[in-house]
């Protein structure tokens, strides 16, 4: 019987790396600015931060794309510095 392996939190089919334009407020927390998704740029309008596991942040975040607002699920994976969505 074969078993797969993980060499990294962030390896897993049903999530997609993302890049993401991030900032710090005046405690040092990390705010999410922009997020390119299919190579376009998304302003990051709010958003609330929830803890999901050591190391692991999900940010639940509402994007503006032109005049549209939707929202969106951001996890950031602390100890690799890795935006990641869920995989559309």
């Amino acid at each position: 019987m074969g078993a797969n392996v993980s060499r990294n939190s962030f390896d897993y089919k049903n999530i997609e790396i993302v890049p993401v334009i991030a900032g710090f407020d005046e405690n040092g927390k990390v705010i999410p600015i922009y997020v390119k998704i299919q190579g376009k740029k998304l302003k990051v309008t709010e958003f609330w931060v929830k803890s999901k596991f050591a190391g692991i942040s999900e940010y639940h975040c509402k994007i503006m794309n032109g005049d549209t607002e939707f929202p969106l699920v951001l996890s950031y994976y602390n100890e690799e510095s890795l935006w990641v969505i869920p995989h559309r």
